[in-house]
């Protein structure tokens, strides 16, 4: 807390990235978007589906870091 009250000024800096939809060697398993509807008859309803896989080399999540080991640790 103490180090937090030295703190003058700022930058934000975004850690985001595209989302990888192409199939590669470090990417199995791309980002996916479905949009699916229903015939007029059956109401029309129109769903989509959202697929990431978070655990892999191409996508990440916040925690990922603790989830590898590098040179045995």
């Amino acid at each position: 807390m103490a180090a937090a009250k030295l703190v003058t000024e700022g930058v934000s800096v975004s850690m985001a990235h595209p989302l990888l939809t192409e199939r590669a060697a470090d990417n199995s398993s791309p980002f996916e978007h479905r949009m699916m509807a229903t015939p007029e008859r059956a109401g029309g309803w129109a769903t989509d589906t959202w697929s990431l896989m978070f655990h892999g080399f191409a996508h990440s999540h916040i925690d990922a870091l603790c989830h590898l080991a590098y040179k045995g640790k």
